[in-house]
């Protein structure tokens, strides 16, 4: 007999007990009412409706406007909301139900039919709010003597367009833990200075912080793990689960115009300003943008996209990352362009850079 998958025993464990597993996931139990609402990842007015009863309820059914799909089914929204691919979303549900791989592919696993549980019994998401919100406040104002300060003006950047105000969302971190989950442990692998940006939801609360991890030098840290691989020098956290999506850095405040610049990476917006002198916020990586949520005061979103070179699917993320976000806004009756940069593989920082290359030349 051919063994069962772990995700089409994951599929089976989920049968029915889609509330449950998206609450315990994080999402509000107010989005699982059955009734119409924004999206918990894309917003909107009243685009999201999850199927309580009825053909679909038992595979988490839900439709959202937003979606090129319209909808899906419970992995579906898990991975739209959490911006998650496929096999990680397994993962996630396998994890709220107490699933292991070692448990099924040892035969070990026997499926237990799950209640859905009253409000009280429901898992609650961890809150790590006043986690990050210490960690931001233990930071300084990035100055032109700091490491974040200087990070970018090494990256090309004219210290009078910066952001450093008191109420910046960027801030400088003299020494920042970096820790990396090595044979399913998390392991300290130091202290480095790091630039730490805020990122704040669309009802302007706390949603994370983006750390950029720094070298002596100033410039992004070259980090190895304990297998030598090299390991990511930015990292995002959330403040809780789902808390990045529709959330971005606001670097600039809008002005009366309401107009809006949107990019992914926290340098790329601070070299359109430089470029532009408009408002921009980072929305901080291709999920981050198209889940973008549109605060008030805001009549016209541009968005500078990445012209990522294709992968190797022919996909330009950053290019569609862009047009997704772009579709959305015009259905909801916003002014929206999208500008790339004209050369492959490329951002905005680099055509900021290859201009003043040009001035100096």
């Amino acid at each position: 007999m051919m063994r069962e998958s772990f995700s089409d025993t994951v599929k089976q464990a989920a049968h029915g007990n889609w509330p449950f597993t998206l609450q315990a996931l994080g999402i509000n139990a107010k989005y699982l009412d059955g009734k119409n609402h924004p999206c918990p990842a894309c917003g909107g007015k009243d685009r999201f409706q999850f199927t309580l009863r009825g053909n679909g309820a038992d595979y988490g059914r839900f439709a959202c406007r937003g979606m090129d799909e319209q909808g899906g089914d419970g992995f579906a929204l898990v991975r739209h909301v959490f911006g998650l691919s496929f096999p990680d979303a397994v993962k996630a549900v396998a994890n709220v139900l107490g699933i292991s791989a070692d448990s099924i592919f040892n035969n070990n696993y026997m499926a237990i039919p799950y209640a859905v549980p009253a409000t009280s019994q429901v898992v609650q998401m961890v809150d790590r709010t006043d986690k990050v919100q210490a960690v931001f406040d233990s930071c300084v104002a990035i100055r032109p003597d700091n490491q974040a300060g200087k990070y970018l003006l090494n990256r090309g950047l004219n210290w009078v367009c910066l952001p450093t105000g008191e109420n910046s969302p960027l801030r400088n971190c003299t020494a920042l833990d970096y820790w990396h989950v090595a044979d399913n442990k998390p392991v300290m692998l130091g202290t480095f200075p790091a630039l730490v940006a805020q990122i704040t939801k669309a009802d302007g609360s706390l949603a994370g912080m983006h750390r950029i991890y720094l070298s002596q030098d100033a410039n992004k840290l070259v980090l190895h793990g304990r297998d030598g691989v090299l390991l990511p020098n930015k990292k995002l956290q959330a403040a809780h689960d789902g808390a990045l999506a529709g959330a971005a850095c606001r670097l600039y405040s809008i002005w009366a115009d309401g107009r809006l610049a949107l990019t992914e990476g926290i340098e790329t917006a601070l070299a359109v300003h430089r470029m532009t002198g408009l408002a921009v916020w980072a929305c901080i990586s291709t999920s981050g943008l198209k889940s973008f949520l549109v605060p008030d005061g805001v009549r016209e979103i541009i968005i500078y996209a990445d012209n990522d070179r294709p992968d190797h699917k022919g996909r330009n993320a950053g290019k569609e990352a862009a047009y997704i976000l772009a579709a959305r806004l015009v259905a909801e009756g916003y002014k929206v362009s999208v500008l790339l940069p004209p050369v492959a593989g490329t951002d905005w920082m680099d055509v900021m850079n290859d201009e003043i290359n040009k001035e100096q030349a």
